[in-house]
């Protein structure tokens, strides 16, 4: 394992149907990434465990890591601020809270699928002191909603974390589904900014569903 890469999974079904089903398949794939000794392993937070005293208490079992990632799929408001459980959170409290807590410099990579999401890279990176860089992957632009569809069950998606046998057909998010099937296949970590420039792939989402996928990193 060349690089100490930590992730964690947030999934908050509030307000809709697929978001923890999201995050079971994100966390699926990077559970066999952990079985490969690519990554450390992943944690899964869902539903009311989606809160940011939780997000920091586990970054805080980390040691000293590299590289950090954070998956979100939930709702988000018109401001960008996504819903934690009963809660909606700003950019700005989610990176000082992890800013403040660290106790030394990482790569911070946010994947977030959910309305307006574009909104919630508009960050200051300047005042914060511990991220050497952020790179953001987000399933919409900041007038545009992150829409769900229904699929076929497919138990390899579900592998390390079954859900109940009698589910035939399951809603996902429409940006986790075409995003998995590159995503399951990465190397490392700079991969992710690979799948970007598949741009077939993220032309047809927007043409089918109007849903631009969105790519910004500070550094």
């Amino acid at each position: 394992m060349s690089k100490k890469i930590y992730s964690i999974i947030l999934g908050n079904n509030e307000s809709l149907f697929g978001a923890v089903n999201d995050a079971k398949i994100i966390y699926n794939i990077l559970f066999n990434f952990y079985k490969n000794k690519k990554w450390e392993k992943p944690y899964l937070l869902l539903n009311n465990d989606v809160n940011l005293l939780k997000v920091t208490e586990i970054i805080l079992k980390f040691n000293n890591p590299e590289i950090i990632l954070i998956y979100f799929s939930g709702h988000s408001n018109n401001y960008g601020y996504l819903n934690f459980y009963e809660q909606y959170i700003s950019n700005y409290l989610f990176f000082k809270k992890i800013d403040n807590i660290l106790k030394n410099s990482i790569n911070l990579y946010i994947i977030i699928d959910s309305c307006y999401s574009e909104k919630f890279t508009k960050i200051n990176k300047t005042i914060f002191k511990n991220f050497n860089s952020i790179y953001f992957l987000v399933s919409s632009h900041s007038n545009q909603t992150s829409k769900e569809f229904i699929i076929t069950y497919n138990e390899s998606l579900f592998e390390n974390i079954p859900l109940k046998k009698n589910n035939k057909k399951i809603p996902i998010s429409i940006f986790t589904y075409y995003f998995i099937n590159y995503f399951k296949n990465i190397d490392n970590i700079d991969d992710i900014e690979k799948i970007i420039i598949k741009k077939n792939i993220w032309n047809i989402i927007n043409k089918k569903y109007n849903q631009l996928i969105y790519f910004y990193k500070y550094i």
